[in-house]
């Protein structure tokens, strides 16, 4: 069908290359812009599909890194807002995962990408149709914060009023993850290295609707705590799954504190 469709294309624009350059020029000249509008088509279509596939492509180390932990799963796309791919998750410890790479974010030696981690803490229904906009900020239930960048602005909320902050603050293993992935390096310019976080995790509540990794065409509706961060995929294997491993563990962790005090 995507075959059909391109070609019906190259027909209509090569009807209005005609109906507009017809008067007033000649054949040659016609000619000429008609062979290249027939080759620099298919050589931009090319290079789009290779864009996408690369998105797609991207999520393999993710769901193979994580696959023990993985109940179900769906790989999206290309999406309308990055041109890549999205994996949806299930993970065996009651919680939703999203992965993303964007065609941009994809580059030889370096996959940066997003993560992330939901927990339904009303529902969710399934339902068979979604909104235009699938997920609405629910900041009387938890307001959106930032993570501190350092393990020394984490011990600030020891004294925190929220209690939920301080239980994560106390949390050994929420703190290893931060020092271990929260490196900010002097110069806000300079790269982050791979398996780094790019900016600081944020946490948050949404009244969702997320798509189904066990039934194409459902979604799944309710009110969820949600932990999201922009990464720097680490290259070596071992590493990778350490990574996604660990980060996931660590947003369950952060969501259970939260759900304990809210």
């Amino acid at each position: 069908m995507l075959v059909g469709i391109f070609l019906v294309i190259i027909a209509l624009t090569e009807i209005v290359i005609y109906w507009g350059l017809s008067s007033g020029r000649s054949p040659q000249e016609y000619l000429l812009t008609s062979v290249g509008f027939l080759i620099a088509l298919p050589l931009f279509a090319y290079f789009v599909f290779r864009s996408f596939t690369r998105g797609k492509d991207a999520l393999r180390t993710f769901v193979n890194s994580t696959a023990d932990l993985i109940k179900s799963w769906a790989c999206i796309g290309p999406l309308p807002e990055t041109g890549g791919y999205e994996a949806v998750c299930e993970f065996s410890n009651g919680c939703f995962v999203q992965c993303v790479f964007g065609v941009m974010n994809v580059k030889k030696g370096s996959k940066s990408g997003i993560l992330r981690v939901f927990k339904f803490i009303k529902g969710p229904d399934r339902v068979l149709s979604a909104p235009l906009v699938k997920a609405k900020n629910d900041k009387r239930t938890l307001k959106t914060t930032k993570f501190p960048r350092s393990e020394k602005d984490l011990d600030s909320w020891k004294t925190s009023e929220t209690p939920w902050k301080r239980g994560v603050s106390n949390d050994e293993f929420v703190r290893s993850w931060i020092t271990a992935h929260l490196g900010w390096r002097t110069f806000h310019f300079s790269r982050p290295s791979p398996g780094s976080i790019i900016y600081p995790p944020v946490v948050f509540c949404l009244d969702l609707f997320l798509r189904s990794s066990e039934h194409e065409g459902e979604w799944l509706k309710g009110k969820a705590i949600g932990f999201a961060l922009n990464y720097i995929e680490p290259i070596d294997p071992q590493e990778i799954k350490d990574f996604y491993s660990w980060t996931i563990t660590t947003a369950d962790r952060i969501i259970q504190h939260i759900e304990e005090t809210i």
